[in-house]
């Protein structure tokens, strides 16, 4: 099979993976972040053009593309949000993964656990 990593290599080996999740999860953080700013934008942006109050005009010859215009608006709007929520998601499992890092390197719980798997 393999060799047996001793509990410091496995701790150590533990502890970088952990580090390497958390530099994935903020790179991903900061994209999800940025996609949505950048499709709120987009979205504030194209309704600007649109006068307040104006209705879509039933029948007329634009009518197909003042549909299309905004429900590309809308598009806009609902990829931010779901941008949004998913970079909320990250950090939440960012906070977790810190969490259980802080946890883990505890001096006292690392010796209670090498105690415990030398003593079997």
């Amino acid at each position: 099979m393999g060799d047996k990593l001793s509990y410091a290599e496995q701790v150590e080996a533990d502890r970088q993976r952990a580090l390497t999740r958390q530099a994935r999860l903020e790179k991903a953080i900061e994209k999800s972040e940025a996609e949505a700013e950048s499709r709120f934008e987009t979205a504030h942006k194209m309704a600007d053009v649109i006068p307040i109050g104006q209705p879509i005009l039933v029948g007329h010859h634009s009518e197909k593309s003042d549909r299309s215009y905004r429900a590309r608006i809308d598009s806009h709007h609902r990829k931010g949000v779901e941008a949004s929520q998913r970079a909320r998601d990250l950090k939440s499992r960012l906070e977790g993964s810190e969490k259980l890092q802080a946890k883990q390197e505890n001096p006292g719980a690392l010796a209670r656990v090498g105690e415990a798997a030398g003593g079997n």
